[in-house]
């Protein structure tokens, strides 16, 4: 792991997995990492990050990235809008 100095490389390292919590991707936050302490006039220091970087990215890496892994155990759900779906587009010409 790299040395991370700042908010935005935590949140990177976080975001690509490195932290072990999670699966490599983007989170879509409304109030991304250290943006309540910016907003507040306090930045956090090279300390802290350095502290949380250490507590978040300290675990071993369990997550795995989920590019080829397709639809998993969704094709149920697939099948069955699929089943329902032209049963409803057929019922019109059935009950004539």
């Amino acid at each position: 792991m790299t040395e991370v100095r700042n908010v935005d490389q935590l949140r990177a390292e976080i975001d690509a997995g490195r932290a072990g919590d999670k699966m490599p991707w983007p989170d879509p936050a409304a109030a991304p990492l250290g943006t309540d302490d910016e907003a507040g006039g306090a930045s956090p220091s090279r300390q802290q990050v350095a502290d949380a970087h250490r507590q978040e990215a300290s675990r071993g890496v369990t997550s795995s990235d989920p590019a080829g892994r397709g639809p998993g155990q969704a094709w149920w759900i697939i099948g069955l809008t699929i089943i329902i779906g032209a049963a409803i587009a057929t019922a019109p010409y059935l009950l004539l």
